[in-house]
């Protein structure tokens, strides 16, 4: 990329994983979402460079990353879904677990190795996903036995995409359907999903392997419950223009030590920690002055960073995950303007 402002991989990321709530992805496409993307990161980079107009991302730059994009929209969408079943707080019961069965190793060393909570967090799948997935060659696996194999949800969706468009299931007439072929109908015992749907038929071969009819039982429930807060909303006399920001629809966490001395808070959402470490990093005037994506770190900020000297406004996202400790519930957090 030749635009020195253009975001790495990591960055990239995460602007996809801000915008994605904020999205009607049924109804978005993809050439649509690359446009809003554009709009999100330039919008983000000059709000971090003091409104540097200069800054710049245009839609034809991204569509050189539209394979990523792609990919990463689609685990984005498939963690939307996780949430919207209950996959998140199975998540958070299993972190307990985990936590006991590790006791003695810190929780920072455990999420550096990929043994945190979330969907990122390593599970058994059955013995029926690990030979599809073993004999499709699309997912590295951990052993060379089908039985007790542990792997992220974010791996295991990776890879059926990646087995989906190397075998062209796409329905060409709506890409967002995937028609199964024999191996894919043998695993998952349907004919066809959607994307919103197929992370259902994934979590029957994930610990703690629910049922399907368990799993629209839950989705049921959680839906019946937005449409209740709705309308406690409506009554309250809140607005559709008056949204509630208490979190911006991010969940808030239980932050580090390192973290919460930082940003004087014990427990923030993830857009709110990153705009907390930008007001630190401008208050304190760390931007190298000849280089605006350059960051030098004072102590604080070293020890959230890893005890680097300098961090990029772009690598310094992939060292804001290992200080989000718990996933907590959101009323422990109130938004603040």
């Amino acid at each position: 990329m030749s635009n020195p402002f253009f975001p790495d991989d990591d960055a990239l990321r995460t602007l996809i994983n801000e915008l994605v709530p904020t999205v009607d992805i049924r109804t978005t496409g993809i050439k649509s979402f690359t446009k809003l993307l554009a709009k999100h990161v330039t919008d983000q980079l000059q709000a971090r460079n003091n409104g540097n107009k200069e800054i710049d991302v245009s839609y034809a730059e991204l569509k050189e990353k539209s394979q990523f994009i792609r990919d990463e929209l689609t685990v984005a969408i498939n963690n939307m879904a996780a949430e919207s079943d209950g996959e998140h707080d199975s998540d958070d019961d299993d972190d307990d677990d985990s936590d006991m069965e590790t006791e003695g190793t810190p929780a920072k060393t455990r999420r550096s190795r990929g043994e945190g909570g979330g969907l990122s967090a390593k599970k058994k799948i059955s013995t029926k996903l690990a030979k599809f997935l073993r004999k499709a060659g699309v997912v590295p696996m951990p052993s060379e036995s089908n039985d007790d194999v542990k792997l992220a949800r974010t791996a295991i969706v990776k890879g059926l995409w990646a087995y989906i468009r190397k075998h062209e299931l796409q329905n060409p007439n709506n890409k967002k359907e995937i028609v199964l072929d024999k191996a894919m109908k043998k695993c998952f015992s349907t004919d066809k999903f959607d994307m919103f749907t197929m992370n259902r038929y994934i979590s029957v071969h994930v610990e703690p392997f629910p049922s399907m009819n368990q799993l629209l039982a839950a989705a049921k429930k959680k839906s019946k419950e937005k449409q209740k807060q709705k309308a406690t909303a409506k009554k309250s006399g809140k607005t559709k223009g008056k949204k509630d920001k208490k979190t911006g629809g991010q969940p808030p966490y239980r932050l580090s030590d390192d973290m919460a001395s930082l940003l004087g808070k014990r427990v923030l959402p993830r857009p709110q920690v990153v705009s907390g470490i930008w007001a630190y990093i401008k208050s304190n005037e760390l931007q190298n002055p000849e280089n605006k994506r350059e960051i030098f770190c004072d102590d604080k900020l070293s020890r959230v960073m890893d005890n680097e000297s300098k961090v990029t406004m772009f690598s310094m996202n992939k060292y804001i995950s290992q200080h989000m400790v718990e996933k907590v519930d959101r009323s422990e957090y109130v938004h603040e303007d």
